[in-house]
């Protein structure tokens, strides 16, 4: 489980700073700072999320093959 929790640690940085690069100011109305915060933290987590399952999904094929 804790290289699962590396993982997230990881990918968390890693969406941390893909995120940011991301237009989407543009979605939410004018002065609505903190829906657009809310939402770039939760594209982060989700992000985050299925990098990590995905990375180890693919750590433990390989690991089964050999």
């Amino acid at each position: 489980m804790s290289s699962k929790l590396v993982l997230y640690g990881l990918t968390l940085l890693v969406g941390a700073f893909i995120v940011p690069g991301l237009n989407i100011n543009n979605l939410f109305k004018k002065n609505h700072i903190w829906e657009a915060r809310f939402f770039n933290i939760a594209l982060v987590m989700t992000f985050s999320y299925i990098l990590t399952n995905f990375l180890y999904d693919i750590v433990m094929i390989f690991l089964s093959a050999f």
